[in-house]
């Protein structure tokens, strides 16, 4: 199960009207609803609720039935009765609270249904030690990939991923140790998840690089992204270490693309991360937001792509020289013939593939020595191939 099937799955199996699971610390606020349910009853009953439930998940050991709500001061009471048990680490620190609710006219909440919560709670710690990155508390690259899939599948409108990286994490693990590098990322990872709208979901996918999957435009994106990089501009790395006096300043550059519903996750993760590169090549510190019609990002992005054709090329000796005649413009009695040699790449599919195509790839991704050598090589072995036809 992920949470919200075992949230659907409890409020079904004990017959309830709605239930919630509520992790402030992962950014997990999920609802569920019993079908024919009154959703806007359900909602103002959650807001009344919700902190005092929270509260509660401080002090109480197990899973605890309240079959009557006490009224709060000057409000409406709430007419449900809950049954809730807190979500706690296996330190036995809280980290939230699941609740179900009924209304007032359905039956009470018994002891055996307090058990069976307070067994689905530990199910939901489990998931949830699988699904969430113990440093950031934001979720892992798998938990991250499902939930994109579940929330953009077959929906219409606006989406945006992000993609961050620290600027040169490095230094600051060279200068300060990399115990204050973890804090850095830990700290990134906190205030990605304060700034996250509703509908928001974020992960760390590997060490210092974090995405952030937002249902707005590209602009908006652009500001959420500004946000961040703001928050995270100005934090000394030093002081997060008291027995460090080196003080490298902490930044990230952040690289925003656009994705639409039912689009593969990893496909728009390589633009997002193409523009993170950008910022970073353009001084670091910076967001920068792809565009088609930004000629120098999209160049790159298509250098990402045939990188891995251009390494099985040269793995099988697929590169190419051709020869070309360089014919004198004026009538000239010297019976030496000149070449230029022409490099080309051969695809999987056989067609001829030119060096506007993938030069700058192999110059951006250090490939140009293999092609140097490569290149003198054959061309040494053709002339030695063709040396009677050379010497006539």
């Amino acid at each position: 199960y992920d949470l919200g099937a075992l949230l659907h799955m409890a409020i079904g199996h004990l017959q309830c009207r709605f239930g919630v699971l509520l992790v402030p610390e992962k950014n997990v606020m999920l609802a569920r609803h019993a079908p024919g349910g009154d959703e806007a009853k359900h909602r103002q009953a959650l807001a009344a609720t919700h902190r005092h439930l929270l509260g509660l998940a401080q002090h109480r050991a197990g899973a605890l039935v309240l079959n009557e709500v006490p009224q709060a001061d000057g409000r409406e009471p709430v007419p449900y009765r809950i049954v809730t048990c807190a979500v706690r680490y296996p330190t036995g620190r809280p980290m939230g609270v699941l609740a179900l609710y009924r209304d007032l006219a359905e039956p009470e909440f018994v002891d055996r249904e307090a058990q069976l919560l307070d067994l689905l709670a530990r199910r939901a710690v489990s998931i949830i030690q699988v699904s969430y990155d113990s440093l950031t508390g934001l979720m892992n690259r798998t938990a991250f990939e499902q939930r994109v899939r579940v929330v953009t599948s077959g929906r219409d409108g606006h989406w945006s991923l992000l993609y961050l990286d620290v600027d040169q994490l490095h230094v600051i693990n060279d200068n300060c140790g990399m115990h204050t590098g973890d804090r850095v990322i830990a700290q990134i990872g906190a205030l990605v998840r304060t700034l996250l709208v509703p509908n928001a979901q974020a992960a760390r996918l590997s060490g210092d690089r974090i995405v952030v999957l937002l249902p707005t435009d590209l602009e908006a994106a652009r500001g959420f992204a500004e946000a961040v990089r703001q928050g995270v501009t100005g934090v000394q790395a030093g002081s997060l270490d008291r027995g460090n006096d080196a003080h490298p300043l902490v930044s990230v550059s952040i690289g925003v693309a656009p994705m639409r519903g039912g689009e593969e996750f990893s496909h728009v993760a390589v633009i997002a991360e193409t523009a993170c590169k950008a910022a970073k090549d353009r001084g670091r510190n910076r967001v920068e937001v792809y565009r088609t019609s930004d000629a120098s990002l999209v160049r790159r992005y298509e250098d990402v792509n045939i990188i891995p054709n251009l390494r099985v090329a040269m793995s099988e000796n697929r590169l190419r020289l051709d020869a070309q005649l360089i014919v004198p413009m004026q009538a000239s009695t010297s019976a030496r013939w000149h070449f230029e040699l022409l490099l080309r790449m051969i695809d999987g599919n056989g067609q001829t593939v030119g060096p506007d195509r993938f030069l700058s790839a192999a110059v951006r991704y250090q490939l140009m020595p293999m092609i140097d050598r490569w290149v003198v090589e054959h061309a040494i072995s053709l002339l030695r191939e063709h040396r009677q036809l050379l010497e006539s």
